[in-house]
């Protein structure tokens, strides 16, 4: 994995991984802070989430594919916002292609719209990581 820092954000690219969704572990790694995390496995259809927990307290989760059950405090709060980044519900129509690849898309631009910080090409090209292994459990 790698870490770097954001302004007062701490930037962590886990490839192959899905610890910062899980809430096992991202709830109490949030203590004290606010913890934003997606995930998203192209080859799999169904399989990204993204994550939104504020000092051990879940506010918001959801399936990439599935934000119609969402679970969390907040979960009805970004509602509006959600469907204007373009995330699809089942019931509804919509004019976006459902590819694989954009749900990742659109978990980015709901984390920037969290953070006020755009995660672009430019920035994961140009900025330094601390990279290294961490046992989960």
């Amino acid at each position: 994995m790698g870490m770097t820092t954001l302004g007062p954000w701490a930037l962590m690219i886990e490839p192959n991984g899905w610890h910062g969704v899980n809430e096992n572990k991202a709830l109490p790694t949030s203590a004290g802070t606010r913890w934003i995390s997606h995930y998203d496995n192209a080859n799999a259809n169904d399989d990204g989430s993204l994550l939104w927990a504020e000092d051990t307290e879940l506010q918001l989760h959801f399936e990439l594919r599935h934000a119609d059950y969402r679970s969390g405090t907040r979960a009805g709060d970004l509602l509006a916002v959600i469907r204007r980044l373009g995330f699809t519900f089942p019931d509804e129509p919509t004019e976006v292609e459902d590819e694989l690849a954009v749900p990742a898309a659109f978990a980015f631009a709901l984390a920037e719209h969290l953070t006020g910080i755009p995660v672009t090409p430019v920035l994961l090209q140009d900025t330094t990581f601390i990279c290294g292994t961490a046992d989960f459990r």
